[in-house]
C-alpha cells in the first residue's frame, strides 16, 4: 500500500514511518510538508492509495487538501490527524468521504504514540485490499 504523510512535523513523519515500517503489512511511504507539497508529488502521477494528513499546516492544511482532492474527483482514501478534533467532523466525514480521524497523542517524552494508529491502518489496510479484489471481481 503506498501512503503519503502529509505533516510538516519531522518527528511526526519519522515516528510514524518507523511503526509501518514496523508492521506486519507493506508500506510504501511518501512524504509532503502540506497540501501545495502533497499535490505537487499527486500531478506526478504517484498512485496513492491513502493519505494521511493533519489538520493544520502551513499553505494547505488538510481539510482544503481533501476539498481540493474531492472536487477533482479523486476517491483516495483520506485520513486526517491533529491533536484537536476538527470541528463539524462528522460533516466533513460525510460530505467529503473523509475515511477515518485520529487523535495525534504524544507520550510524556513528547513523543507521537504510533501503536493504535498503526494497528488501525494495518486493519485499513486489509479492508482496502478487500475493496480491490472486490472491485476486480465485478469487472
Amino acid at each position: 500500500m503506498k501512503v503519503l504523510i502529509v505533516d510538516q512535523n519531522i518527528n511526526t513523519r519519522e515516528s510514524l514511518t518507523l511503526g509501518l515500517n514496523n508492521s506486519k503489512k507493506e508500506f510504501a511511504v511518501f512524504y509532503a510538508n502540506d497540501g501545495v507539497d502533497a499535490l505537487s508529488l499527486l500531478q506526478e502521477e504517484v498512485k496513492i492509495d491513502l493519505i494521511i494528513s493533519d489538520l493544520n499546516l502551513p499553505r494547505m492544511g488538510g481539510i482544503s487538501l481533501l476539498e481540493i482532492l474531492r472536487k477533482s474527483k479523486s476517491t483516495v482514501s483520506f485520513i486526517l490527524f491533529s491533536s484537536e478534533a476538527p470541528e463539524k467532523l462528522s460533516q466533513i466525514s460525510k460530505s467529503l468521504q473523509l475515511s477515518g480521524w485520529f487523535l495525534k497523542s504524544f507520550s510524556s517524552t513528547m513523543e507521537l504514540n504510533t501503536k493504535d494508529i498503526i494497528k488501525r491502518l494495518e486493519g485499513f489496510s486489509d479492508q482496502l485490499s478487500a475493496l480491490k479484489e472486490y472491485e476486480s471481481l465485478k469487472s
